[in-house]
């Protein structure tokens, strides 16, 4: 197993740079924004897991994972958060043929508000599962991510089609889900919210095994691969496009 801090000089399967820092005159707000290559030969699979930020994915041709972040640190007190701003860190693991991105926290940061925003573009190869305490996540296009959990998010995802051997599960506890597919895939689907209200669009040929207010089961077209999208408190769409 590898293990390596973003903000380290180059080696052989990792780069990555600070290319912007800003500090709030009174110093209760530090950022600072980097960012980070890994080469993706031997990588099949990113999994993500952090407390709080947004997440942006994208797909790319390159032969690289590529993540810009942005972390902030905010407190009331004057002059604390450009102190603390270099203890939050971002790291990476290598197992096997899975890159792990994950937060790293101080223990006594806890009076303090940290997030750490990603924009990150994926080997078109490569599959994605995230997990986030608070934030959203925005896939364009659906490809690449197949996996996101989040307790207090949105999750969107447009457009995309599933490979027989594909499937989707996105859960959220309070936010909503969008997730938009091509009208001419094939798959099945599952979704279900507690509270909330589901809306299925602009399919043409649109399946119902299984039709009530909060959950409906069914498939589109020839139906294949599962979707599964499940909140506890938000509203989800499924959309043809």
């Amino acid at each position: 197993m590898k293990r390596i801090v973003l903000l380290l000089p180059l080696l052989l399967l990792f780069t990555g740079c600070v290319i912007d820092d800003d500090e709030s005159d009174d110093g209760s707000r530090a950022q600072k924004m980097g960012v980070v290559y890994v080469d993706a030969d031997a990588l099949d699979q990113l999994m993500l897991s952090i407390d709080n930020g947004d997440i942006d994915v994208s797909l790319s041709y390159s032969d690289s994972v590529k993540i810009v972040y942005t972390k902030t640190v905010e407190c009331e007190e004057s002059g604390r958060a450009a102190n603390y701003i270099d203890d939050v860190v971002l790291s990476t693991t290598v197992q096997g043929e899975r890159l792990l991105v994950y937060d790293e926290l101080p223990q006594d940061m806890i009076d303090m508000t940290i997030t750490i925003d990603l924009d990150i573009s994926l080997p078109y190869r490569m599959t994605m599962s995230a997990s986030l305490t608070n934030g959203d996540i925005l896939a364009y296009p659906l490809v690449g991510l197949h996996q996101a959990i989040l307790i207090n998010g949105n999750i969107t995802a447009t457009p995309g089609t599933l490979s027989s051997d594909e499937s989707v599960q996105f859960q959220t506890t309070n936010g909503h889900i969008n997730l938009g597919m091509n009208s001419n895939a094939d798959f099945d689907f599952n979704v279900q919210t507690i509270n909330g209200h589901i809306s299925i669009e602009d399919f043409d040929d649109l399946n119902l095994v299984l039709t009530q207010s909060n959950h409906m089961v069914g498939y589109m077209n020839e139906g294949g691969s599962l979707a599964t999208l499940h909140s506890t408190n938000g509203n989800i769409t499924l959309r043809g496009e």
